[in-house]
């Protein structure tokens, strides 16, 4: 099947894909993101510099399925980026997509509330690199209600955990977010009638 992987990074996720024997098109904001990905991924897959807060330049009715990783959380309105992957898809098809979960505890920057729509910032350390991200959080209707608007139904979540074995290797790290909500993974489809609903 031919996937698009939005939000690609430096093309792990797109790596794994093609090892399965996916077709991949890739995306991202960052031109060396694209690059590392290229490299990667040794010629296989097709990637492109995009900006998922406007319409992707793909064929209508191209790709099986999409997954995008901690990427929408960057942007404020999804209209566009959702949009782009329901156009993109093969009635039928599906979408994985993993955000910041909404049930997380609040961080140092937010200021209102669960039901506020807000941008937010988080500082974190992996090994000797510090980083701050800045990213929107939103209520889980907020988030129901945009994948709806687009066209998805969701088909299953999912609420991942620290491993057993990323446990044993970062225990300090990992051992305080045992049984917290940080992550959540939508898999969403798009109705194989879905032109009819339009």
């Amino acid at each position: 099947m031919t996937v698009l992987d939005a939000g690609c990074g430096s093309g792990a996720q797109a790596e794994w894909l093609l090892d399965q024997g996916a077709d991949v098109i890739g995306v991202d904001l960052s031109a060396g993101m694209i690059q590392q990905t290229e490299r990667r991924c040794a010629g296989r897959g097709k990637f492109f510099v995009a900006d998922l807060s406007t319409p992707l330049p793909l064929e209508p009715r191209s790709v099986d399925g999409v997954t995008c990783s901690l990427a929408l959380h960057y942007l404020r309105d999804w209209s566009s980026a959702l949009g782009s992957f329901a156009r993109a898809l093969r009635p039928g098809g599906w979408a994985v997509l993993s955000l910041d979960h909404p049930f997380a505890p609040p961080l140092a920057t937010q200021q209102g509330g669960y039901f506020d729509t807000e941008l937010v910032s988080d500082t974190w350390q992996k090994g000797h690199v510090q980083v701050t991200q800045h990213f929107w959080r939103r209520p889980l209707s907020a988030t129901v209600d945009a994948f709806a608007d687009a066209g998805f139904v969701v088909e299953r979540i999912a609420e991942p955990q620290p491993s057993a074995e990323a446990l044993a290797r970062f225990p300090e790290e990992l051992g305080a977010v045992v049984g917290v909500p940080n992550f959540i993974v939508y898999r969403l489809r798009l109705p194989a009638d879905i032109e009819q609903q339009r």
